[in-house]
């Protein structure tokens, strides 16, 4: 599994935020009360059934609050095909 720690993701960010596509997976209520402007929100549990929302063409960074689900998150986008990051 590929990861990305904070400061490159800071780094991205600032140089090509056009080229990220930065998903937090956390729950809706966690991603409400505190989350990365830049992201957007699919739950892991939807994940599966929303994986068409996610570019491609983009470097793919998924997030939640300790690693584990934005891991989860890695290995299922790789089983279809697509490359992840997790953010440590």
């Amino acid at each position: 599994m590929l990861t990305l720690t904070p400061k490159e993701l800071t780094s991205l960010l600032e140089k090509t935020p056009e080229k990220v596509d930065l998903i937090d997976v956390r729950g809706t209520g966690e991603y409400s009360e505190v989350r990365i402007p830049e992201a957007r929100n699919i739950p892991l549990h939807l994940l599966p059934m929303r994986m068409n929302e996610i570019d491609k063409t983009k470097q793919v960074i998924f997030i939640c609050r300790s690693g584990g689900r934005s891991g989860q998150a890695c290995l299922f986008a790789e089983n279809a095909g697509t490359k992840g990051y997790n953010l440590a």
